[in-house]
């Protein structure tokens, strides 16, 4: 009986060791998978397939490449979009947001007057011209070497993108391994990797989002451009009627764009940020965050300035008020931080541990030492193991990853070329077309 018992519990341990095709990231990745675990020899990709078993046919990992290369288009093709953005907006917006600055301190003493007489109006004022100028000084800093930031950008962005690639592709290589349990993949498909994945992902984009915050001031000067016309006008008129308050209200007239082009990218608070939004928790890559800049979309957008409500003066106080010398305020561009707060739920899982039992017939011992007995069950299990954390070497998967640094050509543009007069104009890249290095632009 207890040799019987014995050989149950090896049973036990060799059936819970076992390989199987039960994977739930098969179906995460919409990947065709084998009934049961083949020989990996000969596989084109994927070295952890190549040395043992897999769950994919040759066929099926092959196709991988074409899914690889389809990612890489559509990154390339958000990419060359953002970059002809940021380039019509360098073209448009930066010679005609500094032209309407120009001579703005003529209005100082018209705000001082406003601020003293209608706080109601005129601080609000001061803080938002302020700003426009805090904008228009980081234009200025840009403008000294646009095309040096933008290849910069470009270069960061090639980089993140290369690597986001090779560990997507290393991701469907695990979805077709059927050691799948011992390697950090849950029963709901969530993968569970090491730190070393994410200080790879740090590593790789975070230097991309650095640049793509230091064009954020072209975003914004669009965003305030309106703005800043219809203050002015006020000032203008507010200074023509002898210095008393017209009656206008200057309206929610910032530009709040919903597509992600067109948006601003910040950096979040919690620098592991990054590890988990550019891929979901069963690694499928964020496109849209990792095309628009690996952080936070928007959130530098300056969307909250309120509408400038108008309190006229009383009827006999129209007295022109004296104009006093106002010393201008040095403000920051003001940069929205977004913290994002996630509840991390430890599953505990209980391990069985084989008994290992001396069994003594007619005086002789008989030792057997049992292995320690892990508990490994199939997806739909209470209890499936949070087993070894996943930790692929992305750089080896033999896959071909390939990013074009500037797919919109946009390096190449002279500004000569660049024709349309968009300044003061609401815009947007709809329905783009690209043949070759032409772009078809639709305008709002």
């Amino acid at each position: 009986m207890k040799i019987v018992l014995l050989f149950l519990i090896l049973s036990f341990s060799s059936l819970s060791l076992a390989q199987d095709c039960n994977n739930p990231l098969l179906q995460v990745f919409g990947i065709n998978g084998l009934q049961a675990p083949e020989s990996g020899a000969g596989l084109p990709f994927c070295p952890n397939l190549q040395n043992g078993q897999t769950c994919c046919s040759a066929e099926t990992v092959l196709g991988l490449q074409t899914n690889l290369n389809n990612l890489a288009q559509r990154l390339e093709n958000n990419a060359a979009q953002k970059d002809i953005y940021i380039d019509q907006l360098n073209s448009n917006f930066t010679s005609q947001y500094q032209e309407a600055l120009a001579n703005f301190s003529e209005n100082d003493n018209a705000i001082a007057n406003l601020e003293q007489n209608v706080p109601g109006v005129g601080d609000p004022l001061r803080n938002q011209t302020n700003l426009f100028k805090s904008i228009g000084d980081a234009l200025n800093n840009l403008d000294n070497d646009f095309s040096g930031a933008l290849i910069a950008y470009q270069q960061t962005r090639t980089f993140c993108f290369t690597t986001l690639l090779q560990i997507q592709a290393a991701a469907w290589c695990l979805a077709c391994d059927p050691n799948y349990a011992l390697q950090g993949v849950q029963s709901d498909g969530t993968v569970n990797p090491s730190p070393i994945v994410c200080n790879t992902i740090q590593s790789a984009c975070s230097p991309f989002l650095d640049d793509a915050i230091a064009l954020n001031p072209l975003f914004q000067a669009q965003q305030t451009y309106q703005r800043l016309l219809n203050i002015r006008a006020y000032l203008d008129e507010f200074r023509a009627n002898g210095n008393i308050a017209p009656n206008t209200t200057i309206e929610n007239d910032i530009l709040n764009s919903t597509n992600n082009t067109e948006r601003t990218v910040s950096r979040p608070a919690d620098p592991q940020w990054q590890c988990e939004n550019l891929f979901s928790p069963q690694f499928v890559l964020n496109e849209q965050v990792a095309a628009n800049g690996a952080g936070l979309i928007g959130g530098a957008d300056i969307t909250s300035l309120p509408a400038i409500g108008i309190l006229l003066l009383p009827p006999g106080t129209e007295t022109p008020i004296e104009e006093t010398e106002v010393v201008p305020e040095e403000t920051a561009i003001i940069e929205e931080t977004v913290t994002e707060v996630t509840e991390t739920v430890t599953e505990v899982t209980e391990v069985v541990t084989g008994v290992t039992e001396t069994i003594t017939e007619v005086g002789e011992t008989i030792t057997e030492v049992g292995p320690t007995i892990t508990e490994v069950t199939t997806p739909g299990n209470s209890r499936l193991l949070q087993a070894s954390a996943w930790n692929p070497d992305v750089q080896t998967t033999g896959f071909e990853v390939s990013v074009a640094p500037d797919p919109g050509n946009v390096t190449n543009i002279e500004e000569s070329e660049v024709t349309t007069p968009l300044a003061g104009k609401r815009f947007a890249i709809t329905g783009t077309v690209f043949i070759g290095a032409v772009v078809l632009v639709g305008m709002i």
